[in-house]
């Protein structure tokens, strides 16, 4: 066990750095979706404060 112990060290990092590698890509693609959105259909997101409380109200 104690041989192989580097390796597992090794994998963990390996492991760890993969799965930050995914996260920042999705993080990434899912703001330059909603900025995408954003540009084309301004409207879509811009909602006033007022009508947001409208809507909250009921």
């Amino acid at each position: 066990m104690g041989n192989y112990i580097g390796f597992f060290i090794f994998l963990f990092f390996i492991l760890m750095a993969f799965w930050l590698l995914i996260f920042l890509i999705g993080f990434l693609g899912y703001w330059a979706t909603l900025g995408g959105l954003n540009s084309l259909m301004p409207g879509l997101f811009a909602k006033k404060e007022e009508e947001i409380a409208e809507e909250m109200e009921g």
